[in-house]
């Protein structure tokens, strides 16, 4: 599963995700999503958008209606057990485990599936019963979690410590510009803390201070001089674009 781009629905944000087959060489679904503080939604274009997830107590179950051609219009969820589960990503001692299944209108449903939701992470895990019976469900677990953006940041950090040793970016100011070095250095490492904790507005305003600090223009002052400087703004501008600033 891969976020792609946001997107705006009746003023609301949502997060466009894609999901590849295991190959990775096609997509086989795509769905819009938006969340708040307990919750996350899926876009419904023709009407209230649909409970994915929310935080509740075990026995909380929800139904939503969506047309389909095989005729099992109804999903059903319900949170069955919050327990600890451990994945090759790792360990977590609160996940919501779901049972979900699909129905008609006369009520037989199929298939069967649970997944556990940890908050903040997702569907860490997801056992599936849809194959045919004696066969062994399918399990899918989740092995790991990457961000472009978390690479790009790691990188323009790497690049800016690395100039600095090389001699490719010194500081302006006083004593070679050091107390202006560790600023901007602040500033990015503050942005990166900022992104890890969800706050990428306030991440947008350090990012947006550290370029104006490099990027040449008179004012404000830039912090720093040398090969490395033109470079150092590009990767920060390309972070900004990344991140959807304003």
């Amino acid at each position: 599963m891969q976020f792609v781009n946001k997107i705006t629905f009746n003023s609301l944000d949502y997060y466009h995700l894609q999901i590849y087959n295991n190959d990775n060489d096609d997509i086989y679904d795509q769905y819009d999503v938006r969340s708040t503080e307990d919750a996350v939604f899926r876009y419904n274009p023709t009407g209230d958008d649909f409970f994915a997830f929310q935080q509740a107590r075990v026995g909380t179950s929800w139904t939503f209606y969506e047309e389909r051609d095989d005729g099992l219009n109804y999903s059903f969820t319900e949170i069955v057990a919050i327990e600890r589960v451990t994945v090759p990503y790792g360990t977590f001692n609160k996940a919501y485990k779901h049972h979900k299944y699909l129905y008609n209108d006369i009520g037989n449903h199929s298939p069967e599936l649970y997944e556990w939701i940890v908050p903040g992470i997702g569907v860490v895990k997801q056992v599936d019963y849809w194959v045919e019976s004696g066969t062994p469900p399918t399990t899918m677990e989740l092995v790991s979690v990457s961000s472009s953006f978390d690479d790009m940041m790691a990188d323009t950090l790497n690049f800016f410590n690395q100039s600095v040793t090389n001699g490719d970016l010194e500081g302006l100011g006083k004593g070679k510009g050091k107390k202006q070095l560790n600023d901007l250095e602040k500033m990015l490492e503050t942005a990166s803390e900022l992104i890890e904790d969800g706050y990428n507005e306030e991440a947008c305003m350090q990012l947006s201070e550290a370029h104006s600090r490099c990027d040449g223009d008179i004012d404000p002052p830039d912090y720093v001089s040398g090969d490395a400087t033109d470079d150092l703004a590009g990767m920060i501008l390309e972070l900004l674009n990344e991140l959807g600033c304003q």
